[in-house]
């Protein structure tokens, strides 16, 4: 996504497979960045074990950060959902849209000379 409701994400750390770190900036005004850290873990029967890390905010952002931390578990619920629904065969998935063809080099400079 693009302008003015893009949520800015800037990878800070990662180790592929384990976990990942970023600062994200909402595109709200006064809003401070929100560092969170996503950890995944190996469990029994090949399940994933995933985890939502949130940096200790500075004081006088804790309220912020607290309500964005459960406007984003909510989004989270939401999605987990849907995706137990579709992998469970409740649920079609969103149907593909077909992408236009792509225009041949030569369509796109223009006429020769």
């Amino acid at each position: 996504m693009h302008g003015k409701e893009a949520i800015i994400e800037q990878t800070l750390d990662w180790r592929p497979f384990d976990y990942f770190t970023v600062s994200t900036l909402l595109p709200i005004p006064g809003a401070p960045k929100i560092v969170m850290t996503r950890a995944m873990q190996d469990g029994p029967d090949g399940i994933t074990h995933l985890e939502f890390r949130i940096a200790v905010p500075k004081p006088e952002h804790k309220d912020f950060v607290d309500q964005a931390g459960v406007k984003f578990a909510s989004n989270m619920d939401k999605a987990i959902g849907k995706l137990r629904q579709i992998l469970e065969g409740q649920q079609l998935p969103v149907a593909v849209i077909d992408e236009p063809p792509l225009r041949s080099r030569k369509a796109e400079s223009g006429p020769s000379l």
